[in-house]
């Protein structure tokens, strides 16, 4: 978990490669135990959230690889102890139900819209390796007796 190293351009693209193959189940998860209980998915999404932004600051070589497993170790207990929180919470408001939903609904939406954000700042950050490593074609031509060359 100590690793002074910072992330690799190769290991940038193979991190990107996988929250792409990942999105669509965590999206699955959250939106599954959301129907479960809502509180369920802001525990989720928080995870998720905390976790991405950690990535971000992996990614923009902010914090070295060995912080960053020690920061999701954290989010990892963290997210274990909100669920242990989640469960006794839904087991104290029951009487309140109806509106204690209403507040974990209004509080897991904004929290996907701040997970969506993430993304965004993941997916531009991919879209910046994609230009720095899009190949270049120069054609060169006469132009009576210049020589004119324009790089694409």
């Amino acid at each position: 978990m100590a690793d002074p190293n910072f992330v690799s351009e190769q290991d940038k693209k193979d991190i990107i490669a996988y929250r792409a193959v990942e999105t669509p189940c965590i999206t699955i998860a959250v939106t599954e135990y959301g129907q479960a209980h809502p509180a369920y998915a802001l525990v989720l999404t928080e995870f998720y959230s905390t976790r991405d932004k950690n990535i971000a600051k992996l990614m923009r070589g902010e914090i070295n690889i060995g912080k960053f497993n020690e920061l999701l170790s954290d989010s990892f207990v963290k997210f274990y102890q909100d669920v242990a929180a989640t469960h006794y919470e839904i087991a104290q408001n029951l009487s309140q139900s109806h509106q204690y939903e209403q507040q974990k609904r209004m509080a897991a939406a904004q929290m996907m819209q701040n997970w969506g954000y993430q993304m965004q700042v993941l997916s531009q950050q991919q879209q910046m390796i994609n230009a720095v490593n899009r190949p270049l074609t120069t054609n060169c031509r006469y132009i009576g007796q210049i020589w004119q060359c324009t790089t694409q």
